[in-house]
């Protein structure tokens, strides 16, 4: 007579279903919180809150509005305030629209590219976009450059490289920094 084979089929049980579901359960919820966190909109600082942020930090902010607005008429600045400290440069611009904004940020980050370019860098540099803004910051040539738009703000920063603690110290107080 011939020998029978075993079969050896495993039962799943109510635990082993458990078990299933919790997995994925815990893997929809990362996925959940990953798209949540790219899509979730900053909110976007105001003139009076970057004017008093800086002088908080010792620095000597002057409303240059009126000097970009006449330079740059057709880019859409309705606010300005710059702040230039010895080897540090801060720039707060306000636009009509996110567009205009955005605009400017491509241009920047075209100089950016540029000096990144010159200086063949193996910085670590960062670049980033997600729901209403978008981040870039650059080391290179002892220089450390900082630029993030949110909605129609753009904050764009640049210093000697071991100064760069002070603007991620105020980027970070005014919520320019990823999350």
């Amino acid at each position: 007579m011939p020998k029978q084979k075993k079969s050896y089929q495993y039962q799943f049980t109510v635990k082993d279903y458990i078990k299933v579901f919790a997995a994925y359960a815990c893997l929809g919820g990362l996925i959940f919180f990953c798209v949540r966190a790219a899509s979730t909109p900053k909110e976007p600082t105001t003139y009076t809150q970057v004017w008093d942020t800086l002088v908080a930090h010792g620095y000597s902010p002057i409303d240059r509005t009126d000097f970009y607005q006449e330079v740059n008429h057709n880019m859409g600045i309705t606010k300005n305030i710059t702040c230039k400290e010895d080897t540090l440069w801060f720039e707060f611009f306000t636009f009509s629209d996110s567009q205009c904004a955005s605009s400017a940020y491509g241009n920047l980050t075209t100089q950016m590219n540029a000096i990144e370019r010159e200086y063949q860098t193996e910085s670590a540099d960062t670049g980033e976009v997600r729901a209403n803004f978008e981040v870039r910051s650059l080391t290179a040539g002892g220089k450390y450059y900082y630029l993030m738009r949110i909605s129609d703000t753009l904050l764009y920063a640049y210093c000697e490289e071991e100064r760069a603690n002070e603007i991620r110290s105020v980027a970070s107080e005014l919520g320019y920094v990823m999350d």
